[in-house]
């Protein structure tokens, strides 16, 4: 459990403000069901071990679940948030584990997980960059060998360069362009889906996308300005690797 601070006591608010209302964060599991079975069917585990970091009160989980994948591990700081999920799923979901703890402090041991799934966990983090940063330092402390760190979120400048770092020796990482969705002002909002494998491969080139697929979107703009980080990353990874 973090300390009590700001942000807990914001999100405690807002769970005991739901009251059982969901709100999908930049897409529901409809939208990322082909990418993520494709992600998780590519590991040797048959039964891999999920973290759900940052939980919340998402139904990804459950759809999960229900979709073959129960071994998962929910953990959220919000002590409203977990037990409001408890009363939940408990029942018609027997295997699925709910935990009250930090992402960015855990009490897993080591390589604990094939899979740790976040969904606007670290964009949530990057306001205060160091629980970004620590939570990253987890995800590379809990991921075994061979399994991967999926991560659904808009992205930022400092975002971006926090991946580029923390996932640049010994990870294979790839960016896929999201649907557009919107936020609570109706505004349009660019999701990206990033998938980093945990190898032993020293410094890969960044998988990325064809931004000209998306300039009709209201947000081709941002895809486009994506597309050349990752290209000038690849530059620079390339250029050290020499």
């Amino acid at each position: 459990m973090a300390t009590e601070s700001p942000k807990l006591a914001y999100w405690e608010n807002y769970f005991a403000q739901c009251k059982g209302k969901v709100y999908e964060f930049y897409g529901n599991y409809g939208t990322l069901r082909g990418a993520v079975r494709e992600a998780l069917g590519a590991l040797d585990s048959q039964n891999p071990t999920i973290l759900m970091a940052g939980c919340g009160n998402s139904e990804i989980s459950a759809e999960m679940y229900d979709d073959g994948f129960e071994n998962i591990t929910n953990i959220d700081f919000s002590k409203i948030c977990i037990e409001e999920m408890l009363r939940k799923h408990s029942k018609k979901r027997p295997h699925m584990k709910w935990l009250e703890m930090d992402m960015t402090k855990t009490s897993f041991p080591e390589a604990s997980f094939d899979v740790v799934f976040d969904k606007a966990g670290l964009y949530s983090l990057m306001d205060e960059k160091l629980c970004g940063i620590k939570f990253l330092g987890e995800v590379r402390r809990l991921t075994k060998l061979g399994g991967i760190y999926i991560c659904v979120t808009l992205m930022t400048q400092d975002l971006i360069g926090l991946i580029f770092r923390v996932f640049r020796a010994n990870w294979e990482v790839s960016f896929a362009v999201l649907p557009v969705e919107k936020n609570d002002h109706g505004q349009a909002i660019q999701p990206f889906l990033i998938i980093a494998k945990k190898t032993k491969s020293g410094v890969a080139q960044i998988g990325g996308f064809d931004h000209k697929e998306f300039s009709d979107r209201p947000t081709g703009q941002l895809v486009e300005a994506v597309a050349g980080m990752l290209v000038e990353e690849n530059k620079e990874r390339l250029e050290k690797g020499k």
